[in-house]
């Protein structure tokens, strides 16, 4: 198989990932994935799982309901070989929060709020120093669209980055119980 368009089959384990000199990135039809076209992914990308959600060109995204601190959902997605969510521009953003509001607040338990959740970026290095769980600045990441009047760091105790329910980023404190966005780790070959 040369041409770009074609089928790729393969056999699709949860903790599988491919690349090839093509990008692939498509949806998992019957173990096949089916290129979308006109997407780019930098030959990277995750295949799906029945626990998470899939979005073709963005990734695979699970929201978990029942609300915990910021650092308890970030062992909780690493556990599950992903990462708390990392928005990487406009169109992810949207998708994420289109996500949220399909899934509803009313199924988030355990919870401060069900305004927001917990999504992968704080500033507990530097004070406005908003960065991502890889270390990376959100703004080098592609997304720092804040809600309005965010970030406020009330109380000077706001490290933890968060995504609210309308739209927008927000800084909440990481002992707040709060659902949680993870995201599947994109990688190139298998493991």
């Amino acid at each position: 198989m040369t041409s770009a368009t074609s089928i790729f089959v393969l056999i699709a384990l949860p903790w599988m990932t491919v690349a090839t000199q093509d990008v692939i990135v498509g949806k998992l039809e019957n173990d096949t994935i089916v290129q979308d076209q006109g997407c780019s992914n930098s030959g990277q990308r995750s295949i799906p799982r029945d626990d998470y959600e899939y979005y073709a060109c963005l990734g695979s995204y699970r929201l978990h309901t029942r609300g915990m601190a910021w650092n308890d959902a970030r062992h909780t997605c690493e556990q599950e070989d992903g990462h708390l969510a990392i928005i990487n521009s406009a169109a992810e953003a949207a998708t994420l929060i289109q996500f949220y509001r399909k899934v509803g607040t009313a199924s988030i338990i355990h919870a401060a709020t069900q305004e927001f959740v917990h999504i992968g970026f704080h500033d507990l290095y530097g004070e406005g120093d908003f960065v991502t769980i890889h270390g990376d600045s959100i703004y080098k990441a592609g997304y720092s669209n804040w809600a309005g009047g965010q970030p406020d760091n009330v109380g000077n105790n706001e490290n933890c980055g968060s995504l609210y329910f309308g739209g927008g980023l927000n800084d909440v404190n990481c002992q707040m119980k709060l659902g949680f966005i993870c995201e599947l780790k994109t990688r190139v070959g298998f493991e």
